[in-house]
């Protein structure tokens, strides 16, 4: 009988791992990703905001015979304010509410005359007496819309004396309305107890300043 011998079998030595530098690009992509989205995501969050709100701005008509202002006892016990929210949000992340506004007269998109877009906000003090009448003061605020930064604004004023009227009379002001045969012109109408229904009549003009006059 042949015995036949089976030698042991030899194994080749385990190959070593090879290095993987796609998976270690991809990690430090997701890695950069992430802490991008960590630093640059409130701010973005932030920008969107301040673009929606400045676009409702934009977009505000207000309805007609819509009230900004009434002296006390016109419509209740205490003074009548109205501020459209979204101007009101707008303007508190601009920091520019460092006057108290009675109410916002007009808010709404305006060209000047060569197509230049821009908002227009005209806040309403409270009425102060000056001598036999009482006087209507306004702060006029002109924003540039920005696309990817914070709106900013560009004419900061106040215009005293706009309207006056009888110091006994109570006032109410209507939200102003703009002017669809004139881009760059708005009304505000305003009336006193006993006194015709008036109107201030708004114009923005090229250096982004925007002329309040009464009718006569």
């Amino acid at each position: 009988m042949t015995t036949l011998s089976i030698s042991a079998l030899k194994y080749a030595a385990p190959e070593s791992p090879r290095p993987r530098p796609l998976r270690w690009i991809a990690v430090g992509l997701i890695a950069a990703i992430l802490a991008s989205a960590w630093w640059w995501g409130p701010i973005a969050i932030e920008r969107a905001r301040l673009i929606a709100l400045q676009r409702a701005c934009l977009r505000h008509v207000a309805l007609p015979g819509q009230i900004s202002y009434a002296d006390a006892g016109l419509i209740g016990a205490h003074p009548h304010r109205a501020v459209p929210g979204e101007w009101s949000d707008l303007a508190g992340a601009m920091n520019a509410g460092a006057i108290t506004p009675a109410g916002a007269a007009f808010v709404g998109q305006r060209l000047d005359p060569s197509g230049k877009r821009l908002l227009v906000v005209v806040e309403t003090l409270d009425p102060r007496p000056a001598g036999l009448v009482r006087v209507l003061d306004c702060r006029v605020r002109v924003v540039a819309p920005s696309t990817f930064g914070p709106p900013r604004i560009v004419r900061d004023e106040m215009i005293l004396g706009a309207a006056e009227f009888p110091a006994d009379a109570k006032l109410r002001v209507f939200a102003g309305r703009p002017d669809p045969s004139d881009p760059a012109h708005f009304t505000i109408a305003y009336q006193a107890e006993g006194v015709p229904a008036k109107t201030l009549d708004g114009y923005l003009s090229l250096d982004d300043r925007v002329l309040l006059q009464a009718r006569p």
